[in-house]
């Protein structure tokens, strides 16, 4: 097992985002985790190494 470095975020490029704004597969208009997933390749292009989601959000039922 590697040694953690218990500071390691203080090194790393972490990136924000909201899931339903950022990336849509099935063409409904709000983003999903399955855009998210086939957008991964991109943001590690950017060199982001960590990404971090805000909280889950969907309309009330009604």
């Amino acid at each position: 097992m590697l040694p953690i470095d218990p500071q390691w975020y203080q090194k790393t490029i972490i990136y924000e985002l909201h899931v339903r704004s950022f990336a849509d597969s099935d063409g409904d208009g709000i983003g999903d985790f399955k855009g998210l997933i086939g957008k991964l390749d991109y943001l590690e292009r950017l060199g982001i190494e960590a990404i971090c989601t805000t909280a889950r959000t969907w309309p009330a039922s009604s």
